[in-house]
């Protein structure tokens, strides 16, 4: 049984079966389906997730188990939240799911599934779901990012998850190096790794540990959904400078929720901020919604077994 990410490893090999699993695993929702063709999935099972990862073990076994209806699966892919050590595939920082800290999420799921796992940061499924199937497609280099419970997403380069030795942690990259930025927003208590992190200005959590509600409980008239667009199109230039995509796609609740963070709003912020360049990427939202990542990792299951 093997477990990993990378594009050079169980190189291209077939299986002699029809039924695969696919499933995202992230801090809000996990969401379970099955392909019998590589080419289209079942209409997915999706639950909360757990704060407890045992329990939220168990959960998954138990989505797998109705989804396959007995069936053995030949082959999996699974999105899973991270930072995680790669070599290992155990949480490192799991600062949504404190509970997860050192579990190894990579040994439970072969319990569970039996059978090869490709396991890869959700946000990277993501974007290659948005950059082939959805808002990206057509487009050679794209960015995605995910703005949701955390902040996530990767660089697709010609209809591949670029490869990495860490994965790619968006949400980590720090726009505010004192904390002067937002004061009020007291990001150490979302982080343990200090003040600044884009996702401590502009994820739904950082958003409600700061205003004591949930997002969709904050109108859309509220100044606050443009202060987090400035803030979102600061971390968006660091992307642009860092990755010059094509086209930059934007996905998660807080950009395709209602209410949300405004495109127009991270659109003329954008090109306030950016001035190295003549123009701009255009800005999308993702066409998948909350499924991109079954797409993704659909697309990579084919991309390996085909």
């Amino acid at each position: 049984m093997e477990i990993t990410s990378f594009p050079d490893s169980f190189n291209y090999l077939r299986f002699n079966t029809h039924m695969y699993i696919i499933g995202d695993i992230g801090a809000t929702k996990i969401r379970i389906s099955r392909s019998d063709d590589l080419e289209s999935f079942s209409e997915p099972i999706v639950e909360k997730t757990p704060e407890d990862f045992y329990e939220s073990m168990d959960l998954i076994k138990q989505m797998v188990n109705k989804i396959s209806e007995g069936e053995k699966a030949g082959c999996a892919a699974i999105g899973i939240a991270g930072p995680v050590d790669r070599e290992n595939w155990t949480f490192i920082s799991p600062n949504n799911k404190p509970d997860w800290k050192g579990k190894s999420i990579g040994k439970e799921l072969e319990k569970i599934f039996e059978c090869p796992i490709f396991l890869e940061n959700d946000a990277a499924f993501a974007a290659l779901g948005e950059s082939t199937k959805g808002a990206g497609k057509g487009d050679d280099i794209v960015a995605y990012l995910t703005v949701s419970t955390g902040v996530g997403g990767a660089r697709v380069s010609n209809g591949l998850i670029d490869e990495s030795v860490r994965g790619f942690e968006i949400g980590h990259q720090i726009i505010d190096i004192d904390g002067s930025l937002c004061p009020q927003c007291n990001t150490k208590s979302v982080h343990n790794d200090g003040v600044g992190h884009l996702e401590g200005y502009v994820s739904g959590l950082a958003t409600e540990r700061r205003l004591g509600k949930k997002p969709y409980e904050i109108p859309q008239s509220d100044p606050l959904w443009n202060e987090l667009a400035f803030w979102l199109a600061t971390g968006i230039n660091n992307v642009i400078v860092h990755w010059s995509p094509s086209v930059v796609v934007l996905g998660g609740s807080m950009i395709l929720g209602n209410p949300a963070i405004p495109l127009s709003e991270i659109e003329k912020k954008l090109s306030e901020v950016t001035k190295v360049f003549s123009s701009l990427p255009a800005l999308k939202k993702a066409d998948l919604g909350d499924f991109s990542g079954l797409y993704g990792a659909l697309v990579y299951l084919k991309q390996k077994t085909g």
